[in-house]
């Protein structure tokens, strides 16, 4: 198989290299100051730090057009711009003020950027922090000030940033994860105008076809669009700030392209969405941490490295011979930049993606073969791989993009880097075959947890109640709590509790949108009575069901969970059914669907009772109810009821087709796949649209787990 290169960009540079958009000069080694941008929220065409925003000043085009329009006030348009957050300072050096219980992300730009849009794709509840450059991102990361730093490396249309190629190089940062962001660009006005009174429009210049001095080679992303509009373009440092300046401007005929989220930050109407030329554009953003991620095996890895080799003929060839090659079959990109800040002029460097994990033996074997041609290599990172899925049609463009009509390969064999960003997700199997995986998985219901406030009381009233019986308990200290699953059989096949005791808490408040767990029981007459004699709750009397014909009764254990009793014959699986109420039936059924592979195995609807309710599961044995009261949208979740965990054969692969549904319907991954610490068994959390969590647990870590 031949070796396919995709060089992305190759310019030997000497050692007194500039960066003037960075303000970092490698000869003086001068770093820029933390520079504050919250006092661009307080004036209407100002950069931050201070500085000149477009490289001239704006006009406005009432005065440049002979237009003439009513100013309105405008407060009319700011939002209070105070509540976000602010960029570091000089001050934060010494600060200790942080919330250590959420994940710190640097990022270059202001709030709305889509640098933080990454970093909240990657961990949703991360505290962001804004930094004036990338060079200030990277230093956040070094002085602990922050845990992680967010940084965009390519374009699928752009192509590489070459910039930030080298600063991987200039610091000691490793890369933990990366994160692929499609784009939505959208034309964004003040409040109640409409996309034809916009008149000029602000932006980041690779969207608008006005490039920066550093970079003439930038491509634009949505001239055709804006063309037909007829409107005039004028630069911004970034597409936030274009949506920052418009908003605190309140000029009706200025508007900005930005993202949907800059939109919600700045209070900006969205006049139009997805204006990009290429629907296929798509951002790779790295995610970089103080220490190495530890290689595993356990999912597709990806490794980065640069590397500068000795001189002598056929050294490039030698060093990446396809005889080394980790994984044959997998794409091999090549990116040939300049050895910035080394001591040797006109030295190049190679940076390197491979998609193979450093534990896999091959792998290493590889880079040892490599290091004999080499003067200096660096490995950048080895993480797991974004599996952004990608439709066929990109697969298609991929082949357009590399291959004239004639079928002969572009550019004497030499893909462009569109092409490769569009090889490496044409790799990965479309939307559609992801979304087949939930069908096709192993899966079953292994277990509810919730909170008591008692859990040797609780344990006790179960078995002598329900007839349930212990199957494993374990006590953490460390993490101060203790829990025990409970069950009619062993966990290797039947559904069980788990009851979760937290050193202290004794009481939890249910709230209104759990409803009941469901017993079915030969009997239940007689359970009651056994309920009752044991103190416990009887709030619903045995008798049948309205409207059926069906025995039940309710009754609630000492922590005040409500518990189904229903009549019914001999069961393999007496512990049948989870009740949870949701605000919309018809959305909820569907994410269960797509999400998790159920079924919809019945739908009641009691219309003279306003409420209907639908039957999830993977069978009958044991089922979801999602419950719908006529006219609730929301409920109070309460802090007792905590998740149900289900089995499957892929957490990773079911994570991302958990994303894909987030995407669509609602709800977010709350813990992404991996092991868990202490224990080892690889997990993935996720909430539904109507903020219900659930757990999938790998059914091999699993059975293990049990023993």
């Amino acid at each position: 198989m031949a070796l396919r290169f995709f060089p992305i960009w190759a310019c030997p540079q000497t050692a007194y290299y500039h960066y003037p958009l960075l303000g970092f000069d490698t000869k003086r080694r001068r770093i820029c100051l933390w520079e504050c941008s919250s006092s661009a929220s307080q004036r209407a065409i100002t950069a931050v730090g201070g500085d000149v925003p477009y490289g001239r000043e704006l006009k406005k085009p009432s005065d440049e057009m002979g237009l003439t329009q009513e100013r309105p006030q405008l407060e009319t348009f700011h939002r209070d711009l105070s509540m976000l957050p602010k960029p570091l300072t000089a001050n934060s050096l010494t600060s200790s003020a942080w919330d250590d219980s959420k994940v710190r992300i640097s990022f270059q730009g202001i709030p709305g950027a889509y640098s933080e849009t990454a970093a909240l794709k990657a961990y949703p509840n991360c505290e962001t922090v804004p930094c004036d450059q990338f060079e200030t991102a990277f230093q956040a990361v070094e002085l602990w000030l922050v845990d992680k730093a967010v940084l965009p490396i390519e374009n699928s249309v752009g192509g590489s940033i070459h910039r930030n190629y080298d600063l991987l190089l200039r610091h000691r940062l490793h890369i933990a994860q990366e994160v692929h962001l499609p784009v939505n660009h959208c034309l964004l006005g003040v409040p109640g105008v409409q996309k034809e009174d916009i008149k000029c429009v602000l932006s980041h210049p690779q969207v608008l076809l006005t490039p920066f001095p550093s970079d003439s080679s930038k491509l634009d992303q949505c001239v055709n669009s804006l063309n037909e509009l007829g409107i005039q373009r004028v630069s911004a440092k970034d597409t936030a700030t274009a949506a920052q300046t418009v908003s605190s401007s309140g000029e009706r005929s200025i508007g900005a392209v930005a993202s949907v989220r800059a939109a919600n930050i700045y209070g900006l109407d969205i006049l139009a969405q997805n204006i990009q030329d290429d629907a296929n554009n798509v951002t790779r953003f790295l995610i970089l941490a103080r220490d190495p991620m530890i290689p595993r095996t356990d999912r597709p890895y990806k490794t980065s490295i640069v590397f500068s080799l000795e001189e002598g003929p056929g050294v490039l060839f030698k060093a990446l011979a396809i005889e080394s090659r980790p994984q044959r079959g997998r794409p091999l990109r090549v990116v040939d930049g300049s050895n910035n800040g080394c001591a040797k002029y006109f030295d190049y460097l190679f940076y390197i993606d491979f998609e193979a994990s450093m534990a896999e033996t091959c792998a290493q074997h590889a880079l040892g073969h490599l290091q004999e041609f080499t003067s200096f290599i660096r490995i950048l990172g080895c993480y797991p791989m974004d599996l952004v899925s990608s439709s066929r049609e990109v697969a298609g463009q991929l082949e357009s993009d590399c291959f004239s009509s004639d079928g002969r390969s572009k550019s004497s064999g030499i893909c462009s880097p569109r092409a490769s960003y569009l090889r490496k997700l044409a790799d990965v199997a479309s939307n559609g075959e992801l979304l087949d995986w939930p069908k096709n998985d192993t899966r079953r219901f292994f277990h509810v947890v919730y909170r008591v406030g008692d859990l040797d009381r609780t344990i006790k009233f179960y078995t002598e109640c329900f007839g349930m019986k212990v199957s494993r308990q374990r006590d953490v200290p460390k993490e101060k709590y203790s829990n025990a699953f409970m069950g009619f059989g062993s966990e290797k096949s039947h559904f069980a509790v788990e009851l979760t005791y937290n050193y202290g808490v004794s009481s939890y408040d249910i709230g209104d949108g759990f409803g009941h767990f469901t017993i079915s029981t030969q009997d239940v007459y007689k359970m009651v009575e056994t309920v009752r004699a044991k103190g416990g709750n009887v709030t619903r009397e045995p008798g049948p069901v309205e409207g059926g014909s069906s025995i039940i009764a309710i009754v609630k254990d000492p922590d005040g969970y409500p518990f189904e009793l229903i009549q019914r014959g001999p069961t393999p699986e007496p512990f049948c059914q989870v009740m949870l109420r949701v605000g919309d039936l018809d959305g909820a059924i569907k994410f269960y669907e797509k999400a998790l592979g159920m079924r919809l195995l019945r739908r009641i609807e009691k219309p003279e009772y306003k409420y209907t309710i639908g039957m999830m599961g993977y069978n009958e044995s044991v089922v979801l109810e999602l419950a719908y009261n006529y006219g609730v949208t929301e409920y109070k979740k309460g802090n007792a009821y905590a998740q149900i965990a289900i089995g499957t054969d892929d957490v990773y692969k079911s994570g991302e087709v958990v994303k894909i549904v987030n995407k669509e319907l609602g709800g977010n991954i709350t813990r992404e796949p991996g092991p868990l610490p202490g224990i080892g068994t690889k997990i993935v959390s996720f909430l539904d649209p109507d903020g219900w969590k659930t757990v999938l647990v790998d059914n091999k870590d699993f059975m293990k787990e049990l023993g």
